[in-house]
């Protein structure tokens, strides 16, 4: 009976989608949504403090993570890594509509403030000083 009991909820289980990947591109709560990022083979310098910690994990090649948060209209930048200059270029529909410059010293999330209510296909392109790039649409 037990049994037969384990192996109806394993079959149940078995049964349900579950899709972590949707769980961790969108929260319907904030509305916040990943942006799947397109970069070339180069990867972003990764500056060090100087002391070696003895890991030996694997340098990602974007240490960064790019999310858009739909109700709020702003975009969260979220560095891992101390990565140095970096050039953020921010465009709609072609024109450009945000540019900077910034040095990424250490791990940090910065927030970038879109327009308000002007709906469209936006791009986001990252470009380190080491020939390294990264780029991302999305729609608002």
């Amino acid at each position: 009976m037990k049994l037969k009991i384990i192996l109806s909820v394993l079959l149940l289980f078995s049964l349900l989608k579950v899709d972590a990947n949707s769980l961790a591109n969108k929260s319907i709560a904030s509305g916040r949504v990943a942006v799947f990022l397109y970069s070339n083979d180069i990867p972003f310098e990764i500056l060090t403090t100087g002391k070696e910690d003895g890991s030996r994990s694997v340098v990602p090649l974007v240490p960064f993570v790019v999310f858009v948060d739909d109700f709020n209209y702003f975009i969260e930048l979220d560095f891992m890594e101390g990565i140095g200059v970096v050039e953020i270029v921010i465009s709609q529909s072609g024109s450009v509509i945000y540019s900077s410059s910034e040095n990424i010293l250490s791990p940090l999330r910065k927030y970038l403030q879109l327009p308000f209510g002007v709906s469209g296909e936006y791009c986001i392109e990252i470009k380190g000083d080491n020939g390294a790039y990264v780029y991302g649409c999305f729609e608002l």
